[in-house]
């Protein structure tokens, strides 16, 4: 074998072929330590570490472009963290579906925030025309968190505020 016949004829211990040996020359080249040891000495083995290399001048690339727009992309700031604070402010205005489970547990529920949330809100035709108001702008659209999350991960200049509020459960009788 080829690599039997190189490893017994070097006295070298750095041109023997070994775990240990590869592994030092991988660590090393990860930490831009190339000098301190041999590069390989045959086209497959200059090949495979030029292939490592442009890999990871893409890696790191990507990781710079990631970062640089996380930094500078402005978050939207609405200044809502809760639907009662739709009532606190005159900039937004608000809707939902009538006759669906959010607003009939709005308009029924002990907190009169809700209640009064309800009274104040525009009634919209279906869901996909309050998302579309709530797209153009200055519109809340209150409705069901399974219908708007999948939407909001379609749209991405839009987002949820708050916390889920009158969670509630599904269930299903069989016999």
């Amino acid at each position: 074998c080829m690599v039997d016949r190189i490893e017994r004829g070097s006295k070298n211990i750095l041109d023997q072929l070994s775990l240990y040996n590869s592994s030092w020359f991988v660590t090393a080249a990860l930490l831009s330590q190339s000098p301190v040891e041999p590069g390989p000495h045959c086209a497959s083995g200059r090949f495979l570490v030029m292939a490592w290399w442009f890999f990871m001048m893409i890696v790191l690339a990507m990781y710079t472009a990631n970062l640089a727009a996380f930094l500078t992309v402005n978050r939207l700031q609405v200044g809502l963290q809760t639907v009662e604070d739709l009532l606190r402010q005159s900039e937004y205005q608000w809707g939902t579906v009538f006759s669906t489970n959010p607003e009939i547990l709005m308009r029924n529920s002990l907190k009169l925030s809700y209640q009064e949330i309800i009274q104040r809100a525009i009634p919209v035709e279906n869901a996909k025309m309050g998302f579309e108001m709530a797209r153009e702008g200055k519109f809340a659209f209150i409705y069901e968190s399974p219908f708007l999350e999948y939407n909001l991960k379609l749209s991405c200049e839009m987002t949820k505020i708050g916390e889920k509020f009158n969670k509630f459960g599904l269930a299903f009788g069989m016999q």
